[in-house]
């Protein structure tokens, strides 16, 4: 929901306060902007296209920020949701059981690490982590963040995507979705 990806969004934004502002960006309507374009039924981008590449994208995008939320005490579950979906995708197989193929420069590895661990939330966290250059050392020694993983995953495992986006909305931003 646009709500929820708000939220998340104006989360990951506290990250943001350590920065040298910019002139003339408000980083809040940024986060809009990108919703309203997401919203867009014009554009014709598919949710997969964005989880492609996933190796080269998190770590900039994901990871970093979260090692520096770490870093600060901030609170690095939304971080870990969208590691631990992205760990979910690299099973390969929709909640109906229908497979799809990995685009990553990385899904031999990948492929290679998870077989066998997708039905085992723990397992497939630890084989991801365990891939090396991709998560930050911080956050592997961080309890917090690998229960968080382990966590969003077998629920995503168990009951679903959709139902782990909507108890993940509940219990980061306090919605319904």
């Amino acid at each position: 929901s646009r709500a929820w990806c708000f939220c998340l969004m104006r989360t990951q934004l506290t990250s943001l306060d350590q920065l040298e502002p910019l002139p003339n960006i408000d980083y809040a309507d940024y986060a809009s902007a990108l919703i309203d374009r997401f919203a867009n039924p014009s554009i014709a981008h598919k949710t997969f296209q964005i989880a492609d590449d996933g190796t080269q994208k998190l770590p900039q995008r994901i990871l970093q920020p979260a090692v520096e939320a770490l870093d600060s005490g901030k609170d690095i579950r939304p971080f870990a949701f969208a590691t631990a979906m992205w760990m979910r995708f690299s099973i390969q197989r929709q909640d109906d059981d229908e497979r799809y193929e990995l685009r990553d420069p990385r899904a031999g590895e990948i492929s290679r690490a998870v077989k066998g661990k997708s039905s085992d939330a723990r397992s497939l966290s630890d084989a991801i982590h365990a891939l090396p250059d991709l998560i930050p050392r911080q956050l592997c020694l961080s309890h917090y963040w690998r229960e968080c993983i382990v966590d969003i995953l077998a629920m995503a495992i168990s009951d679903g995507c959709c139902a782990t986006v909507k108890h993940e909305a509940n219990l980061v931003c306090g919605m319904q979705v």
